[in-house]
């Protein structure tokens, strides 16, 4: 598998993007000593990158991925490079932590570098390299020109309570880098932090790192290990040196060792007092604490005088607050100084100063040492600056002498993705939405000046305005967005009032969240407020119903950033729901008759409700029984998301790696493929790309067969393509899938799903067998369209054998639960039956499929996720699927963005279930009509049409006046096949007719040409009408095997004659066991060994007997060698012939 990513890898880097691996083979030597793999592949055409364009205010985006592409100048990498733009910590880290927990490229990667932003200009500072570093800060020292920082900053960030997109990498247990400029601390989150004030020497700098670590990792063969941790810093504003942090410790232990030295000689020559620097410690302490909280009382009085909660970096003089704030402090300081030389003698103050310093040396690791030689690095984020032109800073670009080459580089070589570079915004202010990280609005600033007639203004406003209390005014659903820099964030808001309290919550379709309780929820006059607790930047509401109580409108904020939202007063999504769907029962009624189905169930989910739920039709034609939206049904293939939903709940409990092999949970797995059985993975058992085909007819009707032994007869079925090569839809996979959850469970299958989904869902009345469904009053029979048009009742298909992949039965009703719990992201009640991020994953593409027919305009984008298809619907992100077995057919549609699910039953084969939901979600979406079913069954008809057509020709590739060439009692017989099983082939009635009978399906054969019999047209059941059978016939003229095609997309299966049962029965062979003599003398021996005979020959090695359906015995290993055994000596064989090539030749029995 490494083999072959690599050499995908080596194409697609050098711009072959049509790359495919055509097929794989192995072969190997008959001394089972070498092995030959061949690889035929397709490299198509070769593209190169003509250009590389970056739009909005991308500048330090540009700069970092230009620096990417500029590996083109080194050296070949072996390791990929993948580049993440996440959003900022403001709005939750949910980029990162989405990547980390979804994204399979996250698994194998080995370093992340973090860029971060906390001003405006300055070097790249290297604040943060993790636990047990020490080998990545040498490798970091070893790729990067001129890296500035100092593991004082790493070792004081570690214990601050911030949390940045490095922080989610490094709890998953990733190494690497957290990096950011801070010179211009007063712009961050101000008016000036924006792409047009950045500077421009930042940026080299930046660029330098991302180009330097993305080849020092990239280029890196080997892991890089654990190693302790190091003391680093600049010196001089210069070079960086490191050193273990042992060293660390020493110099530390030197520094305590001369410290005490310094108190005991003061004490000793009393210049020093026990008292007086116990004075300076608590002195100098207090100075430590005091200041601080001085400014911060300061600058609280300040913000209560302007009116308005700012920071300072908001404000418009803010480097001038600060430089302001910072003299305060110093003030204070002197004055608290003067204050403590007064109380404490100058030595003693002195010294206990240094034993405050000596305690932040040993709390610090021994960092806190060399912190006079790091700040010297100071000097450093001027010099940095000074290397690139100053320039103009303009908004948009990048630095021309830095980037500009880099237009005509190309993506490294590579082999698998390892260093991860990570950018945030260098304005990184929050958004409402984990999806973007727009530019924050900036709060007014009102002076104490107008801050009277401002309030007056509002005031007078107040008065204008009709009250609104707490007693209903502001109940109902509200609709409506928040106005981010991206565009309209959509949102959708309830409130009521209950017992004089209100309540509410809030939808985010676009994020999934959806009916969020909301918390703090207040109405003052005309005022309301409310928060969403528990989000990251602490997001909350503020605004003002308008006159005619139709609007609300105001301000969103979240973590700093202020957006204008608006609310409007509207119907909530289940009642939309309901006012789109009156009428569409006529709609269905007309439809059930031009179909011609029996009955139709259907029901549609909204707003977290059912609000439609119908039976039209007859669930029961001969009894004249109606459909209701309880009538049971079997779904068909719909149960695949249940199976893959357990599946997922046991990912959850740690129990099952989606990713890991399946021989790893279930050792016995083994497909015809050894190298594809031992890579396959339970992420694509479910996905449809094991390289299986369906081989569908080895389990259909099969009531008497184990999952265990299906599981074991998949090594005998033929693969048709590798593994992850192709979409191919197979049940036996998702079978095994079902299977494998019993073993991890301890329990069955049907055990599972109605403990972990069934039970808590509410779905009492679902079954897991049509054996079951027909016990229960309300279920539905299956019918099928005859050649005169009339419905006709047929038996229910019992595949239980296959039930994870399809044997579940239930009504729309209790489906509409399933629905709900999709919708809501696996949460039933106050339970969270499955997590959110594991249910996205379902639901997410997994394999691509081909496009769809012309026909299906109203679809694009299509892939299949796990047990799910997931496509984009006329604009709209849809998870749906299908199902159908014996005379019923389901549909699922999913619209997650929209809080909308549609389920449609029938019970007769066709394509109603499917357009009626679709007519269903056109309507409660709002969508532009379409004709659906008119235009559906048009096509049907139209197909049904041709079908007749090619039908009436198909004898026209019969060969005519043709006979078998064996007499009929020839063909006779029971035959095998390993994987398929046992097929039997009776005599019928009519001439050269026969009859076939597989996994209880008995089928009329009619002779079609020489040794082929088709599948007639048959009253019973119609699986094999118009296949093939070919009869074989071997060297010595018997007919031995039959083939069909019972998988068309692999060669015939062969089901081989079993001959006479009594050829291996140890009583009826003991008639041959003894010693015969040929006619030179030369001696045979036949013994039993088990239930087979052996043959022995003076000097040849023991053979064994295979019976043959001619009766005699085949020389195992001889191609075309045969004994059989005639005569009677008293109930003994007299003699055995022996049948070669070169003549026959008879051995007498000895007497």
């Amino acid at each position: 598998n490494a083999d072959l990513e690599s050499l995908r890898s080596y194409y697609l880097t050098r711009g072959y993007l049509e790359f495919r691996i055509e097929s794989t083979q192995v072969a190997i030597d008959p001394g089972k000593e070498d092995m030959t793999i061949t690889i035929n592949i397709s490299e198509g055409n070769r593209y190169v990158v003509s250009s590389v364009e970056l739009q909005g205010e991308y500048l330090g985006k540009e700069a970092e991925f230009k620096s990417l592409v500029a590996l083109r100048a080194g050296e070949p990498l072996v390791r990929d490079v993948v580049v993440l733009f996440s959003d900022a910590e403001e709005v939750g880290l949910h980029g990162a932590r989405a990547f980390v927990e979804q994204h399979p490229w996250a698994r194998p990667v080995m370093a992340v570098v973090n860029f971060d932003a906390r001003g405006h200009g300055g070097p790249v500072l290297t604040f943060q390299t993790g636990e047990n570093s020490g080998a990545w800060l040498q490798r970091l020292i070893a790729s990067v020109p001129g890296p500035v920082g100092s593991s004082l900053l790493d070792h004081v960030y570690r214990r601050l309570p911030n949390r940045t997109d490095f922080t989610v990498f490094q709890e998953a247990g990733y190494a690497g880098y957290n990096l950011a400029f801070i010179e211009g601390l007063s712009s961050y989150h101000g008016m000036l932090d924006n792409p047009g004030n950045l500077d421009l020497g930042s940026l080299q700098h930046q660029g330098a790192y991302a180009l330097g670590l993305a080849r020092g990792l990239g280029g890196l063969a080997a892991e890089v290990p654990s190693s302790a941790d190091r003391t680093y810093f600049n010196v001089l504003g210069g070079w960086m040196v490191s050193y273990p942090r042992p060293l660390a410790w020493l110099l530390a232990a030197v520094a305590v060792l001369g410290y005490f030295g310094v108190v005991f000689f003061g004490l000793r020559r009393r210049v020093l007092s026990g008292l007086g620097l116990v004075q300076g410690l608590l002195s100098f302490a207090g100075l430590a604490v005091l200041v601080p909280v001085a400014l911060t009382l300061v600058w609280l009085l300040v913000r209560a005088a302007v009116g308005i909660p700012l920071l300072m970096s908001s404000t418009l003089g803010a480097g001038r607050f600060m430089i302001a704030f910072a003299l305060l402090g110093l003030a204070l300081a002197l004055a608290l100084l003067r204050l403590f030389r007064r109380l404490v003698p100058v030595l003693d103050l002195a010294v206990g100063a240094a034993g405050l310093w000596l305690v932040l040396v040993l709390l610090t690791s021994g960092t806190w040492l060399p912190v006079e030689a790091s700040f010297l690095s100071a000097g450093a984020r001027r010099r940095v600056g000074a290397r690139a032109a100053r320039g103009p800073r303009r908004p948009g670009g990048g630095d021309a002498r830095g980037v500009r080459g880099a237009r005509e580089a190309r993506a490294s070589d590579a082999s698998r993705p390892i260093a991860d570079i990570i950018r945030s915004s260098s304005s990184k202010l929050p958004a409402a939405t984990p999806a973007a990280t727009p530019t924050a609005k900036e709060p007014p600033v009102i002076s104490p000046d107008t801050r009277h007639v401002v309030f007056s203004w509002i005031l007078l406003a107040l008065l204008a305005v009709p009250a609104v209390s707490a007693d209903g005014g502001v109940d109902g659903h509200w609709r409506g967005s928040i106005a981010v820099p991206t565009g309209e964030l959509a949102i959708d808001v309830d409130l009521a009032t209950t017992g004089g309290a209100l309540s509410g919550d809030i939808s985010i379709p676009i994020q999934g969240l959806h009916d969020f309780a909301l918390a703090d929820l207040a109405v003052e006059g005309s005022d309301i407020r409310f928060k969403l607790p528990g989000i990251p930047g602490e997001p909350s509401f503020e605004g003002t119903l308008s006159e005619d109580g139709s609007t609300i409108s105001g301000t969103f904020r979240q973590g700093g950033a202020e957006l204008g939202f608006e609310l409007t007063r509207g119907d909530a999504p289940a009642a939309r729901a309901r006012a789109a769907l009156d009428g569409f029962d006529a709609v269905l009624e007309q439809a059930v008759a031009d179909w011609n189905v029996p009955g139709l169930g259907i029901a549609v989910v909204a707003g977290g409700e059912v609000v439609f739920a119908r039976g039209f039709g007859q669930r029961d034609l001969e009894r004249g029984l109606p459909m209701t939206p309880d009538t049971l049904f079997a779904i068909g293939s719909t149960t695949k998301a249940m199976t893959t939903t357990v599946l997922g709940m046991l990912v959850d409990e740690g129990k099952l790696d989606w990713d890991q092999p399946v021989r790893r949970y279930l050792p016995g797995f083994r497909l015809a493929d050894e190298v594809v059985g031992a890579r396959i993975t339970t992420r694509d058992l479910v996905s449809h790309r094991s390289g299986l085909p369906r081989h569908d007819l080895l389990w259909y009707s099969d009531r008497h067969g184990t999952r265990e032994n299906v599981v074991a007869r998949l090594a005998d079925l033929e693969l048709s393509a590798d593994l992850r090569q192709k979409f191919q839809y197979n049940n036996l996979m998702f079978m095994t899938a079902g299977y494998l959850a019993g073993e991890l469970t301890g329990k069955s299958w049907e055990e599972t799903v109605q403990e972990r989904l069934f039970s808590p869902l509410g779905m009492t009345r679902s079954v897991f067998s049509v054996d079951a469904m027909q016990k229960d009053a309300d279920h539905a029979l299956p019918y099928k369209e005859n050649d005169d048009k009339k419905l006709e009742r047929i038996p229910f298909r019992n595949i239980d054998l296959i039930g994870p992949a399809g044997a579940v039965d239930s009504s729309v009703q209790e489906m509409s639960r399933w629905l709900l719990f999709n919708l809501a992201g696996g949460k039933v009640g106050d339970r969270q039956l499955i997590q959110p991020a594991t249910l996205a994953d379902l639901q997410s593409p997994q394999m691509a499929l081909p496009n769809p027919p012309p026909t299906e305009k109203s679809i694009a984008q299509r892939a299949y996720g796990m047990g799910w298809l997931i496509a984009v619907y006329r604009g709209h992100k849809m998870v749906e699927h299908g199902g159908g077995i014996d005379g019923f057919n389901t549909e699922i549609l999913l619209f997650p963005d929209d809080g909308v699910g549609v389920v449609a039953f029938t019970n007769r084969n066709s394509e109603l279930a499917t357009y009626a939901s679709r007519e269903a979600a056109d309507r409660v979406l709002g969508l532009a009509k379409v004709e659906h079913l008119a235009d559906a069954l048009k096509r049907a008809k139209e197909a049904e049409a041709a079908g007749r057509a090619a039908a009436a020709k198909k004898d026209s590739v019969r060969a005519a006046s043709t006979h078998p060439s064996h007499p009929l009692a020839s063909y006779v017989g029971a035959y095998t096949h390993p994987g398929y099983g046992r097929l039997e082939i009776a005599a019928a009635t009519g001439e050269n007719a026969l009859e076939m009978v597989y996994n209880e399906i008995r089928a009329p054969l009619d002779h079609w040409h020489y040794d082929v019999w088709n599948g007639a047209k048959s009253a019973g059941d119609p699986t094999f009408e118009d296949v093939k059978f070919r009869f074989r016939t071997s060297f010595d003229g018997d007919i031995d095997a039959v083939e069909a095609p019972f998988e068309p997309t692999v060669a015939p299966i062969v089901f081989t004659k079993v001959p006479d049962a009594r050829l291996s029965d140890p009583v009826f062979l003991a008639r041959f066991f003894g010693v015969y003599v040929g006619p030179t003398g030369q001696r045979a021996t036949i013994e039993l060994a088990g239930d087979a005979l052996t043959l022995h020959l003076p000097g040849q090695p023991l053979y064994t007997l295979v019976p043959e359906v001619s009766g005699r015995f085949a020389i195992e290993g001889l191609q075309g060698f045969s004994v059989g055994f005639d005569g009677d000596l008293g109930g003994k064989a007299a003699k055995i012939v022996f049948y070669q090539p070169n003549g026959v030749f008879e051995f007498v029995r000895e007497k």
